[in-house]
């Protein structure tokens, strides 16, 4: 057996091979946490679907939160492969002059919900 000093060459394999399988359980271990994503419930997904319109619509540079009040009022949505295909009733109130309107607007969210496309 090779001796280098205190450390024969028997001992550095297996501190080699105790580190590598520390980190593989390791790594292992982060990658089913990241990869068991929780699945959302029907009422949270629409809930999540109305903050992402919301924000999508107060985002627009003629936006003034102070003269328009916008509200979701419900959507109905579908659950395609890459997008939820979305249909919004929107409330819009202008209470300085007094308007108050009732709409619908579709869009399709990404499934993560940071990407609003506008249809109409």
């Amino acid at each position: 057996m090779l001796s280098l000093g205190i450390f024969t060459l028997n001992t550095c394999f297996m501190s080699v091979s105790f580190n590598s399988a520390r980190k593989i359980a390791i790594g292992c271990i982060l990658l089913l946490s990241l990869g068991c994503e929780r699945k959302l419930s029907r009422e949270e997904v629409g809930t999540e679907l109305k903050k992402a319109m919301l924000a999508h619509l107060e985002k627009t540079p003629y936006f003034d939160s102070s003269k328009v009040h916008i509200q979701i009022l419900n959507v109905v949505y579908f659950e395609d492969k890459k997008v939820y295909n979305c249909e919004f009733k929107v409330s819009m109130k202008i209470p300085d002059r007094g308007l108050d309107t009732i709409g619908v607007m579709t869009a399709n969210i990404s499934k993560t919900f940071d990407s609003v496309y506008r249809k109409n």
